[in-house]
């Protein structure tokens, strides 16, 4: 049975806005016999659409469990054209209606057109090729669970709301895995981490701390050391500071109970800049090195990864043992507005779980030199948090 429905929706990969189309669907899917065999338990759960201004077919698929993603996906990527691109996205989705939060939806050139083989022959008319486009929970579809292939466009939209600018999602080794380790931070239901950060040049000192973060705007950061601002010879400052969210207001509170405490509201997407600061630039960087200078009375501008924590060049260096651990290293550069010239990171990962064990950020602006060097004891993610650890402290 067909049914017919106005709808807006954005046209996917080589089209950006939206426009009025009409679709048709089938409630099963009808892609071609020849695909894989693996793929035919498949078609109850699937629609087909055709349209909107061609007769363009999108077979969606919508899954409830990881592991039948996964034996799906190679053989899912066996139909896509070489070449071709993947896009990311997050629901919900057009193709898999409100009920689904993870699936596929493949695009294929209208019933009886052949597909044009290799991507590189499509100069960009992806509707001439057969794509795949993923509809990523973090859950049943886990980027850091499933290979991406090496000759791939992957084109990520999952954070179109500003925090990240539509951006291949890697162009080597070094990218590819960075980008692992960033969006296992983003997509963590939680992550639980104990730093030690030094800084030397013109800001001098060490601090020590954990932070927590919960779904829902939720974080819990408390530090302790000294740190010193401003040239040589300046006396350190004690630093001894809690901040929690519980994820409608902060409040920042000295431990010393002489110093009245703040409260600021968050932002809704809070819990995606959070994510994206321990990634790109660590605890202590954003803090110190990268915030922006807010005149009194305004509000800071709207977060956005690419503007204010842009990266880039990256590259792989040699593997280093980081406390008894294996670790990969990468380096890459780390652009913020507040900078002419952009910083110099290195990031070293541990070999098995991806995640940080060390990073080290240099700043050379005019006379002016920093170097941070953070390190992670503890980085777990997706532990189980008691939601009582983000009760903001009493004034």
């Amino acid at each position: 049975m067909k049914r017919t429905a106005a709808i807006c929706v954005a046209l996917v990969l080589s089209l950006v806005s939206s426009v009025d189309a009409d679709y048709t669907w089938t409630d099963t899917g009808t892609w071609p016999k020849s695909w894989p065999a693996e793929l035919e338990p498949l078609r109850k759960q699937s629609r087909t659409f055709e349209g909107p201004t061609q007769p363009l077919l999108h077979h969606a698929i919508p899954f409830t469990k990881r592991d039948e993603f996964e034996s799906a996906w190679p053989h899912l990527l066996k139909i896509k054209s070489q070449g071709a691109p993947i896009v990311l996205r997050r629901g919900p989705s057009f193709w898999l209606g409100d009920k689904a939060t993870a699936g596929v939806c493949v695009h294929t050139p209208p019933a009886g057109e052949a597909p044009i083989a290799d991507g590189k022959d499509a100069k960009g008319n992806w509707e001439k090729t057969i794509s795949i486009e993923l509809i990523v929970d973090g859950a049943i579809i886990d980027l850091n669970r499933i290979p991406l292939p090496a000759d791939t466009p992957i084109i990520d939209e999952r954070f179109k709301n500003g925090a990240i600018d539509e951006t291949p999602v890697a162009k080597n080794k070094a990218e590819d895995l960075f980008r692992q380790m960033e969006w296992a931070c983003v997509e963590a239901k939680s992550a639980n981490v104990a730093f030690s950060g030094k800084f030397q040049g013109a800001i001098d000192g060490e601090l020590k701390g954990s932070l927590l973060l919960a779904t829902g705007n939720k974080f819990r950061l408390e530090m302790k050391g000294d740190l010193a601002l401003g040239t040589d010879g300046i006396q350190p400052v004690p630093v001894n500071v809690a901040m929690v969210c519980d994820g409608k207001q902060s409040r920042t509170a000295s431990l010393d109970p002489q110093i009245p405490s703040q409260v600021v509201d968050v932002t809704n997407n809070y819990d995606t800049e959070m994510r994206l600061k321990l990634a790109r630039a660590g605890i202590l960087g954003p803090m110190f090195m990268l915030a922006e200078n807010v005149p009194p009375g305004e509000k800071p501008r709207e977060f956005n990864a690419e503007k204010q924590l842009g990266v880039s060049d990256f590259q792989l260096g040699e593997n280093q043992i980081i406390d008894d651990q294996q670790a990969l290293t990468i380096h890459h550069k780390l652009h913020n507005p507040n900078y002419t010239e952009p910083l110099t990171v290195t990031v070293w990962l541990d070999a098995t779980t991806k995640l940080p064990l060390k990073r080290e950020i240099t700043l050379k602006q005019d006379n002016r030199a920093i170097t941070l060097t953070e390190t992670y004891p503890t980085l777990t993610l997706d532990e189980k948090v008691d939601d009582q650890r983000f009760e903001l402290p009493k004034p």
